[in-house]
């Protein structure tokens, strides 16, 4: 475990302070749709800001542009939900434009020379997190899927710091607690947290990738991989239609918890736990 004085401070100056500012600007939800998103935005914002985490590699690094990927998918969308039903097609076709316009700005150019298939593996997993959990956060919405979100991102934080990154840990908390707080709103109060979910997608598997392709440590691919795709386990549960209420938030989150068990235990086993 971290350190008890670097555990207390995170809880000061992370987590509550994430958690907070996002519960109220989501509550707002029940005036205006797009407010979890707004309070993902300013909960998360707010604490880059303070803990300077707007800058999360050393110098001109295009990794810094996935902050303001973040914002563009959450803006996109609230453009994808104003266009009437009818044009679903248009709707898919802008998130897959976003999708991997992101991918091909927040990924350094000589990475993707080197790995070819690593910027439409990103494009492709951005958008079926933002596709898929975005239909399943408003059916019902029940904060299942923000709180799904919240528990990857925080199985996120453990995989990266034990790669032995500070800066990346701290972002990944910082998005846990926002979702956190945006779940917690959604439960009580009954509100969609769907808008909200383009900003956790790209912004958690961003985190991953950054920790596996910038950090030196022993964790395999698959510690990093596995809560970037968790949340994803939720689709299992489709064929179910008659599943609702708090049954269907249990398997939920079961069926998240499973790949996120299992990356903490790689994390745990092959990691040194140490910061920058």
């Amino acid at each position: 475990m971290p350190p008890l004085d670097v555990i207390v401070d995170a809880l000061l100056h992370v987590v509550l302070p994430a958690a907070i500012v996002a519960f109220a600007l989501s509550a707002g939800g029940r005036f205006v749709q797009f407010a979890p998103a707004l309070g993902l935005a300013a909960a998360y914002g707010l604490v880059a800001w303070h803990r300077d985490l707007w800058t999360l590699m050393p110098g001109e690094s295009s990794w810094n542009r996935l902050h303001y990927a973040v914002l563009a998918a959450l803006v996109i969308e609230q453009l994808v939900q104003a266009l009437p039903g009818r044009l679903a097609l248009i709707r898919c076709f802008l998130r897959i434009a976003v999708s991997v316009g992101i991918s091909f700005l927040v990924i350094p150019s000589a990475t993707r020379a080197e790995v070819w298939w690593l910027m439409p593996l990103l494009a492709a997993l951005v958008f079926a997190v933002w596709s898929t959990l975005t239909y399943l956060a408003a059916r019902p919405p029940d904060g299942s899927v923000p709180l799904a979100l919240a528990l990857a991102a925080f199985v996120a934080a453990g995989v990266l710091v034990h790669a032995g990154s500070a800066r990346l840990t701290e972002a990944a908390t910082a998005l846990s607690a926002a979702l956190g707080g945006i779940a917690v709103a959604c439960i009580l109060l009954k509100i969609d947290g769907s808008s909200a979910v383009p900003g956790a997608a790209v912004l958690l598997p961003g985190l991953l990738l950054i920790g596996q392709q910038e950090t030196f440590s022993d964790l395999t691919w698959h510690a990093f991989a596995l809560p970037a795709v968790a949340p994803l386990a939720m689709v299992f549960l489709l064929p179910f239609p008659k599943l609702q209420g708090f049954p269907l938030m249990c398997w939920r989150l079961s069926l998240v918890l499973v790949p996120l068990v299992i990356a903490m235990a790689l994390a745990m086993q092959t990691g040194p736990l140490e910061f920058e």
